[in-house]
């Protein structure tokens, strides 16, 4: 009788000691998000900029941002009937290209529009790709070719800290099967030159002004 009664209150001690636990936890709980919670203004800050860090990446992954509207820009692919991939990596102008011996060349036109383009080949054999199948199309209508005289000058450019030497389309590149080549094309246009395209090996993206 006696061993039962120690019993019985052993495990009403039980139940007090979890029940008191319990209760001290959710306490702390509570004051804790009394201390840490953060006041209205700091979540509207908060928000506010995840809502701007949402919208630049957005901004970031549209295809053609800055280009021609209706066409593929900057960080699109296109394949072409033959299946050759044609992604457009990058665009800049330029008042001349510094090379690594004599004088800066500077455009006739008044800048230097150099184009980085990336070929994939997805086929079982060689395509090759030449610079008579890129045409540049100003906002007339009429056509322009690659340049020679920047394209020369792309062969041998100074040096640029942090930047990675791409050559040029020259007259024909070789892309093996299932490998990569990527190439510069530059052009001689007006400073102000806008709405153009670039068509290269039958697919045509719009070029950021």
């Amino acid at each position: 009788m006696k061993a039962a009664k120690f019993r019985l209150r052993r495990v009403h001690g039980s139940v007090r000691f979890v029940v008191g636990a319990l209760a001290g936890a959710f306490l702390l709980i509570a004051v804790l998000r009394l201390i840490y919670a953060p006041g209205e203004e700091t979540l509207n800050r908060y928000v506010q900029a995840r809502l701007a860090v949402r919208e630049a990446t957005v901004s970031a992954a549209v295809p053609g941002a800055g280009a021609p509207a209706g066409l593929p820009g900057i960080g699109s692919t296109l394949t072409n009937e033959a299946g050759l991939g044609v992604t457009f990596v990058a665009a800049e102008r330029r008042e001349q290209i510094v090379q690594q011996r004599g004088e800066p060349a500077t455009p006739v036109n008044g800048a230097f529009l150099i184009l980085t383009i990336k070929y994939h080949n997805s086929t079982a054999s060689q395509i090759n790709v030449t610079g008579a199948h890129v045409k540049l199309i100003l906002e007339d209508g009429s056509t322009a070719g690659v340049d020679s005289h920047s394209i020369s000058a792309l062969l041998a450019p100074a040096p640029e800290p942090g930047v990675t030497h791409v050559p040029p389309l020259l007259i024909s590149e070789p892309v093996a099967a299932g490998r990569d080549n990527t190439l510069r094309l530059a052009f001689d246009v007006a400073k102000d030159a806008k709405s153009l395209r670039i068509t290269i090996e039958g697919v045509t993206f719009g070029v950021p002004n």
